[in-house]
């Protein structure tokens, strides 16, 4: 069974091997920030999806897909 948390772990681990990461709002949510996902390069801060904390787990995964991180 896959519930959020776990599927969410193994997106970071994925991320985190391939030198990307995963970040989640903490902020209150307004105009920059919609509550969800942010991924970033680790090396260089830069941020590659989710400027507006917009993804959501799915999203995160569609992402790392096209970065040929998951489904490798």
């Amino acid at each position: 069974m896959n519930d959020d948390a776990s599927i969410e772990r193994r997106l970071r681990r994925l991320a985190r091997d391939s030198g990307f990461d995963i970040k989640q709002s903490t902020c209150s949510i307004g105009d920059h920030n919609i509550g969800g996902y942010q991924l970033f390069e680790r090396a260089t801060n830069r941020v590659i999806a989710g400027a507006r904390y917009d993804l959501d787990l799915k999203a995160v995964a569609v992402e790392l897909q096209k970065l040929h991180v998951l489904g490798r």
